[in-house]
């Protein structure tokens, strides 16, 4: 009796299903998708390190170095939203057996997190920084870290908790990012690049106000740094004391401005400017490389932190091209990769007693790459132990070979499974990797402990190439979209009941690249390329003979590269490029007109056009070349000019005939809300809506003949707001995050029954659907989707008829479709594609005639286009058909039989809790469940659009 109520509440649970229905079965490519694993770090015997997948975006993964067990710490920033957007292993530091890093959940760009290594003790630690942080500097039990904002850089303290993150010093001017940040006597250094210089500086913090000042004057770089040639090089901590190398000396600071001295002159780079340059440690001296690839002259100094003892102990040239790397040294030699006596390039070990070099050649003089300005130009040099070292050689900008040396020319070989291997990471007496295979992409690789035998550690993103985010079109009762069935490249198709190739535009396995659709009288018109005409205008009626190019407008393979196609006063215009310059044209269909030819601007550079709308009796576009600039046309060549010269111009609206966008002008460097009727007298300001900063709207939409857009304030951080085209009448809606914290990131505008939708967050609910009827009282939630601070991040908003589509979060379920009529009770779930709280991650909503597409994940084909009946649609689950799949046999060992004449999709299993263990694929209508352990299964999957459930047995 037990087992049976346990059956029927696994079955209940179970029992909801949607008539969704997957329509595609396009691959463009075999094998997974990457997870590009990355960043690793090691945390409680466990590797913690990025990845990637197409239901949780880029979020921390964890494992303990045993095939398969890799397991996400926490999806920080909900569905495919990425938690991790900065480098980890930079933006983590270890205090106390916690691990600290920086992340967003989608409420702020960036805060700092905390984990004990498990998902419940995964939490945020901020919600004030709301920054970009590229890095965290350890010292002691606090660390350091800097922000750059509009008013210049911020520098930050931590001991890990809230009320221990404190700001130390602010409004330092920086004219460029930090180009270093360290440390040395428990001292915070960073270097910056001041304004209207390209010197760098060298800054110190004691973690007080007063003790953050800059320890250098100004000093020129030698070329080889992040910050070109404004950046110094060579940091490294040495007896209490930070080095670092200038154009012309070696450095030295204890933290303090007065013994911060220059230790001895190294080489005079102020022509022969330095490719890459490395530093360091050996037997108690420093060691310093300088690489001119220029003049294919590599050359190394010693030092001992004196002027007596720092000395040139190696300088090689040759005539061929060859490549560097890093250094590595151990107590009797030093490694890095230099010229060889034949043309190429080996890994040299230098004898620091005798100085005496051996060679084993790496890379020969056909391999050897040409410049070497770039990473991948570079070897790469890594301790395996220290007996054996590994080394990744370039052979071009996508190739590499990867070595393994046991610091011998006998024991310097190959190792082909280590072939496009860039980094390793030593874990547990052996080494991790990421690395590409044909049929799982890239992914964790792992050597045994003597690092001779290398294996797959896991296949995190099994997610397969099949659609990309394409547009979805409707046309004549056509779904027409974009889609690459791995033989016939990127073409145009069609689905009328059936799925349908339009043409194949380029023959062959190319892309035509389709791109830029917009619909136009009764046809769609786009950009293709055929390879016979270039990137030419094209149009289709949704039929293969009514599908074909317009105009040949530059005779010939060469492209005018037709975009910004747009619908003005019953025309289609667009940009073309002709003869060097950008022109203004226009089509009724068939004939193409030149209106204008839009020239140079002052320093003869000729105008590109970035963005275009229709507003009124003019259309409106933006011209880029030393500035942005707003011009405006009626149609013909006289009637086409510049209106008005800004640094900035962007976000073009319309609201009733009236030109509203986003700009600013030469000097003045703030970013607000200006207007236009077509005349220069009243192209204007509208307000400055945050006086002495730029409040930068953004998302301006056109609702009831108003403005409406978001902005940023330095009281409010970003809100809703609206504008009648008045100072007076440009006015905050609603402060939804009371404070200074934003309520809105990408506001996702969508207008349904006089109401204006948008995604927005407070303090209490976080990110939800919210709505407004223009006022602040009628602003207010819609729903609370997913409970708690995170929220349900609704995104890809489309009304259709009488209800929004859009994508929410929720803990139960992932980021899956939803629908809503305005109401709380009319907000539901649409389709749990993935079952589970996995996320098919729907987009690209479309209707045609009663029926709704989309583009969502499924279990094992990737992204495909699904079809729910509009009419249909109401999120009451129908019941399960349990005759019409036998499951045998049951109960079972290894082997589940599936005896049906339909197709089979999406076969999901979950244990007697309701989890999900495995995602399958049916091979001959058959399923292999040999590595679950004994017990009560659901096995979940699909049939003809219909969920079914069955309840096994495993021995």
């Amino acid at each position: 009796m037990k087992n049976t109520l346990l059956i029927f509440g696994l079955l209940f649970l179970f029992q909801f299903t949607f008539g969704q229905e997957i329509i595609t079965d396009f691959l463009r490519k075999d094998g997974d998708k990457s997870s590009f694993p990355s960043d690793f770090v090691e945390f409680n015997q466990k590797l913690y390190f990025e990845a990637s997948t197409e239901s949780t975006g880029r979020e921390i993964w964890v494992t303990n170095g045993n095939e398969n067990d890799s397991f996400i710490l926490k999806d920080i920033n909900p569905g495919n939203n990425s938690g991790i957007q900065t480098s980890f292993s930079e933006t983590s530091v270890i205090i106390n057996n916690t691990l600290y890093f920086i992340a967003t959940d989608g409420v702020s760009k960036g805060e700092i997190w905390k984990t004990d290594g498990t998902t419940e003790g995964t939490k945020k630690v901020t919600s004030f920084l709301n920054s970009d942080i590229s890095k965290l500097t350890l010292i002691g039990d606090k660390f350091y870290f800097l922000i750059q904002n509009k008013k210049g850089l911020q520098v930050w303290i931590s001991d890990g908790s809230e009320e221990g993150t404190k700001i130390v010093k602010e409004n330092i001017p920086i004219g460029s990012k930090p180009s270093f940040q360290g440390k040395c006597n428990n001292t915070f250094i960073f270097t910056i690049q001041n304004y209207g210089t390209y010197n760098s500086r060298v800054w110190r913090s004691d973690g007080t106000s007063n003790g953050t000042y800059p320890i250098t004057e100004e000093i020129d770089g030698n070329g080889a740094g992040p910050g070109g040639t404004s950046a110094l090089t060579q940091y490294i901590e040495f007896n209490n004391e930070l080095y670092f190398v200038s154009r012309y000396y070696l450095h030295k600071t204890d933290g303090t401005l007065a013994n911060t001295i220059k230790v001895s002159t190294l080489h005079d780079a102020s022509i022969r400017l330095i490719s890459y340059a490395d530093v360091i440690e050996v037997r108690g001296k420093l060691y310093f490389s300088f690489f001119e690839a220029n003049y294919n002259r590599l050359f190394i100094w010693e030092s001992d932190g004196t002027e007596s003892g720092t000395n040139k102990i190696y300088d090689e040239s040759r005539t061929t091209s060859y490549t560097t790397s890093n250094l590595l040294g151990n107590e009797n030699y030093l490694m890095f990769c230099g010229a060889n006596n034949t043309g190429g390039t080996s890994i040299i070990k230098l004898d620091l007693d005798d100085y005496t070099v051996y060679l084993k050649e790496i890379l020969n003089s056909t391999e050897t790459p040409s410049s070497f300005y770039k990473y991948y130009d570079l070897c790469n040099l890594q301790f395996i132990n220290m007996d054996k070292i590994f080394c990744s050689s370039p052979i071009d900008r996508f190739q590499r070979k990867g070595w393994i040396s046991g610091l011998t020319e006998a024991t310097t070989e190959n190792i082909k499974v280590l072939d496009g291997v860039s980094n390793i990471f030593n874990f547990k007496k052996s080494i991790c990797f990421s690395k590409a295979s044909d049929l799982e992409g890239f992914e964790l690789w792992k050597s045994d402990t003597d690092s001779e035998n290398f294996y797959l550690l896991d296949n995190i993103n099994k997610s397969k190439y099949g659609f990309n985010y394409n547009e979805l079109l409707s046309l004549n009762s056509n779904l027409i979209f974009i889609a690459n069935n791995g033989s016939i490249g990127e073409e145009i198709w069609n689905y009328n009941g059936s799925i349908n190739l339009l043409k194949d535009i380029r023959k062959g396995s190319s892309s035509s690249y389709s791109s830029s659709f917009v619909k136009y009288n009764s046809d769609i018109y786009f950009v293709a390329n055929d390879s016979i005409h270039g990137y030419e205008l094209w149009r289709t009626n949704g039929t293969a003979s009514g599908t074909k190019m317009v105009n040949d407008i530059i005779e010939g393979t060469s492209s005018s590269d037709p975009k910004l196609l747009t619908i003005h006063k019953g025309e289609l215009f667009f940009i073309v490029y002709k003869d060097s310059h950008y022109h203004l044209c226009k089509s009724d269909g068939t004939n193409i007109e030149f209106i204008k030819d839009l020239g140079v601007n002052d320093y003869d550079y000729a105008f590109t056009v970035e963005e275009m709308t229709s507003s009124g009796d003019y259309l409106y576009f933006v011209t880029s070349a030393a500035g942005e600039d707003l011009w405006i046309s009626d149609g013909t060549e006289t009637g086409t000019r510049k209106l008005k010269d800004f640094y900035s111009c962007q976000n073009l609206a319309d609201v009733e005939g009236k030109l509203f966008f986003t700009a600013y002008e030469l000097y003045k460097g703030e970013t607000e809300l200006w207007s236009t009727d077509g005349t220069e007298a009243n192209t204007k300001l509208v307000k400055d809506i945050d006086l002495g900063h730029s409040s930068q709207p953004k998302d301006l939409i056109n609702f009831n003949g108003l403005l409406f857009f978001t902005a940023f304030t330095n009281d409010s951080g970003r809100e809703l707001w609206k504008s009648d085209g008045t100072e007076s009448g440009t006015i905050q809606v609603a402060d939804i995050n009371t404070g200074r914290l934003s309520s809105i990131l990408d506001a996702n505008f969508c207008i349904l029954n006089n109401k204006l939708f948008f995604s927005a967050m407070d303090s209490e609910y976080g990110y939800e659907l919210w709505k407004t009827d223009g006022s602040e009282k009628g602003t207010e939630m819609v729903k609370d989707i997913h409970s708690g601070y995170e929220g349900s991040f609704p995104s890809q908003l489309v009304a259709i008829n009488d209800l929004i589509y859009f994508q929410a979060y929720n803990l139960d379920y992932g980021s899956e479709l939803w629908k809503t009529d305005g109401t709380e009770s009319g907000t539901l779930l649409v389709a749990d594609i993935l079952s589970g709280n996995l996320s098919s991650c729907p987009s690209n909503v479309t209707a045609v005639n009663n029926d709704i597409f989309f583009i969502a994940e499924t279990s094992d084909r990737g992204r495909q286009i699904w079809k729910i009946q509009h009419n249909t649609i109401n999120s009451v689950p129908e019941l399960l058909r349990e005759n019409e799949v036998e499951v045998y046999p049951n109960p079972c060992v290894d082997i589940v039989n599936f005896n049906t004449d339909s197709i089979i999709r999406n076969v999901s299993i979950y244990n007697s809790n309701g989890q999900l263990v495995s995602i399958k694929k049916m091979v001959n209508n058959s399923v292999n469940i040999a590595h679950l352990p004994s017990g009560l299964y659901i096995i979940r999957f699909d049939v003809e659009g219909k969920a079914i459930n069955k309840t096994i047995i495993k021995k």
